[in-house]
């Protein structure tokens, strides 16, 4: 699953290998989307942390850590993220 991205800037390549590969990390369910948490710049390349939030609402421990060399190739995906289905988030009264 290697995605190089010379020119782009580490995040905008990070946020385009999981749009890529949405389905394989659920995150194109509808509501899902990423908040940018940090940004690791070393001398040997990135590491992009991203944590996802489903209609609104964090997702504990399911942060992604896309590490990306100096040229943006993706050289590795971390996370907590389980395999999960929409499910309603709204508050409701039940009797």
């Amino acid at each position: 699953m290697n995605v190089k991205a010379p020119g782009l800037a580490p995040e905008t390549a990070a946020r385009a290998f999981l749009n890529r590969f949405a389905g394989v990390y659920t995150l194109d369910l509808p509501g899902m989307t990423l908040e940018t948490h940090r940004v690791i710049t070393t001398g040997h390349g990135t590491t992009v942390q991203l944590k996802p939030r489903f209609n609104g609402l964090e997702i504990a421990g399911a942060q992604f850590n896309v590490t990306l060399d100096r040229g943006n190739t993706v050289l590795s995906v971390t996370t907590g993220m389980r395999p999960m289905r929409a499910i309603e988030t709204r508050p409701s009264l039940n009797e």
